[in-house]
């Protein structure tokens, strides 16, 4: 078996989001986590969410019948990504503007991208 036989993507929706992390309600360091980083270890609050997903992902998966084997469950890695590909697209025509030196056209995409942010 691979890595890649267990991989799961969770979209984190704009409410979730504010419930889960920007309200801070729910995140709590609950135990030493396997796949991410700890608070007290970085200083970043963002890691909370790391260290909710893997025990929650984790609870939930320890209450279902075992498939394989009865071995404990460990999340061996999170990851989040972003969908900002319109912001990454426009800072690239930006950085191309700023070096052909055409700065004229530079209001019309600081303004595209303070829309876009």
């Amino acid at each position: 078996m691979t890595a890649a036989d267990f991989t799961a993507e969770i979209t984190i929706t704009p409410p979730m989001w504010e419930e889960l992390f920007l309200n801070k309600s729910r995140i709590k360091e609950k135990v030493p986590t396997h796949a991410s980083p700890s608070m007290s270890e970085t200083g970043n609050n963002v890691t909370a969410l790391y260290s909710y997903l893997e025990n929650e992902i984790t609870a939930r998966l320890e209450k279902l019948p075992p498939v394989i084997s009865d071995d404990s469950i460990k999340i061996g890695h999170i990851s989040f990504a972003f969908d900002n590909k319109d912001m990454i697209n426009l800072l690239v025509k930006r950085g191309a503007l700023i070096t052909k030196g055409n700065f004229k056209k530079l209001p019309d995409i600081n303004a595209k991208i303070d829309k876009l942010l």
